[in-house]
């Protein structure tokens, strides 16, 4: 299945325990800022792989794009459990077809990421649907979805760009890849 109707990177919408890192990243390894990464038995990153049959499926995010280069470091985020990020659905797959607390795999395709509606070897277990609201007390008042001009918080699902709320579990986060 390939990726389409994504409109936006994954984003970050509640940091958590999350905390910026640099590490070398693999050599031939290219990635963008906003691309969901993991962390190697070697104590470098690489893109994250789509499911969990990889060790290490998923530890966080890159803040920074990359070209491959030697001996370069990059900024990332490595994610904690309680981490929240939004990631888009992809093709016809829409946030209602997925169960809350269900672990999905990802979809990656020429620097885009997608939740499908496939869960063996899952990774990104879903915590809310966007169209819920704020996933948090938010004091500003401000929440709302990229993409999503109305300047409010999106209150339905046509105003969700097609996002669910995903964390990560700590034994993927924990994991190397070698």
């Amino acid at each position: 299945m390939a990726v389409t109707g994504i409109t936006s990177k994954p984003e970050v919408v509640r940091y958590g325990g999350a905390r910026e890192e640099r590490f070398a990243y693999v050599d031939g390894e290219a990635f963008e800022a906003g691309d969901l990464i993991r962390l190697t038995t070697a104590g470098e990153i690489k893109l994250a792989e789509v499911d969990s049959s990889g060790a290490g499926a998923v530890s966080g995010m890159a803040l920074e794009a990359v070209a491959s280069e030697v001996n370069e470091t990059v900024a990332v985020l490595m994610f904690a459990e309680d981490t929240v990020v939004a990631i888009q659905c992809v093709d016809t797959v829409a946030p209602e077809d997925l169960a809350k607390g269900q672990t999905y795999i990802l979809e990656y395709s020429a620097g885009t990421w997608g939740i499908p509606n496939t869960t063996t070897n899952g990774v990104a277990t879903i915590q809310d649907f966007a169209a819920t609201g704020q996933p948090w007390a938010d004091v500003t008042g401000t929440y709302g979805t990229s993409g999503y001009t109305g300047g409010n918080p999106i209150t339905n699902e046509t105003e969700d760009n097609g996002k669910v709320l995903v964390s990560f579990a700590q034994a993927i986060l924990d994991g190397h890849a070698a």
